[in-house]
């Protein structure tokens, strides 16, 4: 506007924008989750891996994942119960033409008075946490049994 233009990128107000915005907020929380996770693990185990001859991929999947796989579980599942119930930045982007849950719920509760369908999709919001967080609670289980 400072220049004359009224463009406004479409992205925005497109369901790629919100989940752009969404992952612009968990970036840095993810970061550095597993940035400490990987600083986490010792050099020698690198260094031993190369000497042995293993290569970039190689020493990525069978020891680097494994050993920050618990963290990176904990870390996909914060961020993915964040973006399910994230309500403040969709709702200050403005409006959209796919609604993400908290504010579609705000919406038909707060403005059309719809008690029934804000309560079935509570509960389908509740449905998806807990499949998240089955997998997480079933993982930090079987890793304690171990």
């Amino acid at each position: 506007l400072l220049f004359g233009g009224d463009y406004f990128p479409k992205i925005i107000y497109s369901y790629s924008g919100l989940v752009l915005a969404n992952l612009w907020f968990n970036i840095p929380f993810t970061t550095m989750m597993l940035s400490s996770a990987l600083s986490g693990i010792p050099n020698s185990i690198v260094e031993s891996a190369k000497d042995a001859g293993a290569g970039r991929l190689q020493i990525l999947l069978r020891f680097i994942i494994p050993l920050s796989y618990k963290t990176m579980l904990v870390s996909m599942t914060f961020v993915f119960m964040g973006i399910i119930g994230s309500f403040t930045a969709p709702f200050l982007i403005g409006p959209n033409a796919p609604q993400v849950l908290g504010v579609a719920m705000e919406q038909m509760f707060g403005v059309y008075k719809e008690i029934g369908k804000t309560s079935a999709t509570a509960v389908f919001m509740f449905v998806l946490c807990s499949f998240m967080g089955y997998f997480y609670i079933r993982s930090m289980i079987r890793e304690e049994r171990q």
